[in-house]
């Protein structure tokens, strides 16, 4: 049976695939309590609910933040105009070596747990 991550990454251009991979790679890392699944076509990462996401495009993927607006408040890093979801654009691998970017990772997954434990 597929994976999460291999069913959702089916649709991933060959050329981004890598980038897509690492990505997972380095949430995981960054987000251990974090359960992959498939939603709205989507590699999510879930907590209590979903936190991240992995939206692929033609030309790059978005690392997708469900509450993006609360752990990069001043848009240093994630883009995004709607509510609360901000995204962080990639299209390579280094990207997920980025260490500013794993700690918005880590302080998405901990928001989650916090909000949990309340």
């Amino acid at each position: 049976m597929p994976s999460a991550a291999d069913t959702a990454f089916a649709k991933v251009a060959p050329a981004l695939r890598p980038a897509a991979e690492a990505m997972r790679a380095a949430v995981l890392r960054a987000a251990p309590r974090l359960t992959e699944e498939v939603k709205w076509g989507y590699l999510c990462f879930s907590g209590r609910k979903p936190v991240l996401a992995l939206a692929p495009h033609k030309m790059h993927i978005n690392l997708q933040f469900s509450e993006g607006m609360i752990v990069d408040p001043d848009g240093r890093l994630l883009k995004g105009t709607g509510k609360a979801m901000r995204h962080f654009k990639f299209s390579t691998a280094e990207a997920a070596a980025r260490k500013d970017l794993m700690a918005l990772i880590a302080k998405a997954a901990a928001l989650d747990t916090a909000r949990s434990a309340a």
